[in-house]
């Protein structure tokens, strides 16, 4: 709509211009990485959650895996180093593509990605931009003894040896996900490269996922895939927008709460 176009040219790009161009004083040392097999937390303020995010949207980080996510061999954007990290692409090329708004898929895509920008620079106006921008987002890379991946065997890791009692879990045939209290931990098994397709054309449980929480989708900038033996644990991100739907019926359901 127009109003839309007005508010995305008068508020949101120049607030992921500013964004962008806070890289250098942002990440003096560098963007860290989470390589694998190499157990390790890296913090991340909102604000600079957001950086990386705007320069996804400008496509700015060369040398990404650019092959569709099941691709036996990927390729990259440019030939790698030799013992160079396998990592995602993380980039917005995909969704700026020719005919990608004519998909409604990535129309609702768009629509995520872009209100969480325009929340962001909401809350960059508003009296709490302090707090807003230091919050902090922790990715922390899980790397399990293999020992523990085996069902039997008379090592001590064998969980047909084990004797220790399962926690207590309860489950419910009603709500969703986004809705789950503070302090729940929230599981996905899907992709080995975190994030699936959520800047291409998938969307399903994972995508959609991190639609709604954007500040996941910088897993992919940070994260080598995972092994077997890997898990990706994020904490402290925000859920920016709600949804209805599932795969080619997702919709935006507008932002997760006023701003």
């Amino acid at each position: 709509s127009d109003a839309e176009r007005t508010i995305f040219f008068d508020r949101t790009l120049p607030h992921m211009c500013a964004l962008a161009l806070r890289l250098p004083a942002l990440f003096p040392s560098g963007v860290p990485l989470l390589l694998r097999g190499r157990a390790r937390d890296v913090d991340l303020t909102a604000e600079q959650c957001g950086c990386l995010m705007a320069h996804a949207f400008f496509c700015t980080f060369p040398g990404r895996l650019v092959a569709p996510e099941d691709a036996a061999q990927p390729t990259r954007t440019a030939a790698p180093p030799a013992g160079a990290p396998l990592l995602p692409y993380f980039s917005w090329v995909y969704l700026h593509g020719e005919g990608a708004l004519s998909d409604p898929t990535m129309l609702q895509k768009w629509r995520c990605l872009l209100g969480y920008f325009d929340a962001r620079a909401l809350r960059a106006a508003s009296a709490d931009a302090d707090a807003h921008a230091s919050r902090t987002v922790t990715f922390t890379r899980l790397v399990g003894d293999t020992s523990e991946l085996s069902l039997t065997g008379s090592n001590d890791g064998a969980w047909s040896e084990c004797d220790a009692p399962l926690c207590d879990v309860r489950a419910s045939a009603s709500g969703v996900i986004e809705d789950a209290p503070a302090g729940t931990l929230q599981l996905d098994f899907a992709n080995r490269r975190v994030g699936g397709g959520v800047l291409r054309h998938g969307c399903v449980m994972e995508e959609i996922r991190f639609l709604c929480c954007p500040e996941l989708v910088v897993a992919r900038l940070l994260a080598e895939e995972l092994a077997d033996n890997e898990a990706l644990l994020i904490r402290g991100f925000d859920t920016y927008s709600k949804h209805t739907g599932y795969a080619g019926s997702f919709r935006h359901a507008g932002p997760a709460r006023p701003e």
